[in-house]
């Protein structure tokens, strides 16, 4: 299964849909690029052993950004969500591993997204955050030698804080049928009471 460029476009990925990634494979080379499903596992409770993926499988993920939501104070009121992208608006490298499997005679290239704490500005929003890899670190996350958990457990941290920003959205990215560029735009009256607002 191949990422379309309408998947690599997408303004959401809910459900299961093609997604790309980039992988570290000592088989076939450094890094390529595969269409993946993904999903999340807690960084923070890691097993990092010899036969642990984040000793042979490490990837990452490209994203814009990534949406989180936040519960009003308002009985019933809808959450709050919010599109979480760098302050420099430069893609975010999203932590992973990756693992090949099958099922059903269908042949499956999936990949899990790493989390962490939170850094201060996604503490308002969740008791964690996805793992990003600074440009720095990326080399010695796909370094397909690298084998030592030693060399690669301090990249699992939380984004030092100024890095992000948290953008208020539409409601509308809530249903996974809408997928246009309006989804990420900021919110004409933001909120109150969020993030000192």
């Amino acid at each position: 299964m191949e990422a379309t460029p309408e998947a690599l476009a997408a303004h959401q990925l809910a459900g299961c849909r093609a997604v790309a990634a980039l992988q570290c494979r000592a088989d076939t080379g450094r890094t390529r690029g595969s269409a993946d499903r993904g999903g999340s596992a807690d960084g923070r409770d890691a097993a990092l052993g010899v036969d642990s993926p984040f000793t042979k499988r490490r990837c990452l993920a490209p994203v814009s950004g990534f949406y989180e939501w936040k519960k009003q104070e308002l009985p019933k009121a809808p959450k709050q969500p919010f599109y979480i992208a760098r302050a420099d608006r430069e893609p975010l490298m999203l932590a992973g591993v990756w693992e090949h499997w099958e099922r059903g005679g269908e042949a499956i290239d999936s990949f899990t997204i790493i989390t962490t704490t939170p850094n201060a500005i996604m503490a308002e929003l969740h008791d964690r955050m996805p793992v990003i890899v600074e440009s720095e670190d990326v080399d010695r996350w796909l370094d397909p030698e690298t084998t030592d958990a030693a060399a690669f457990t301090s990249i699992l941290r939380p984004a030092a804080d100024g890095v992000l920003e948290a953008i208020p959205v539409s409601t509308r990215v809530n249903t996974p049928k809408n997928d246009d560029p309006s989804l990420i735009l900021p919110e004409v009256e933001p909120p109150q009471g969020l993030f000192g607002q």
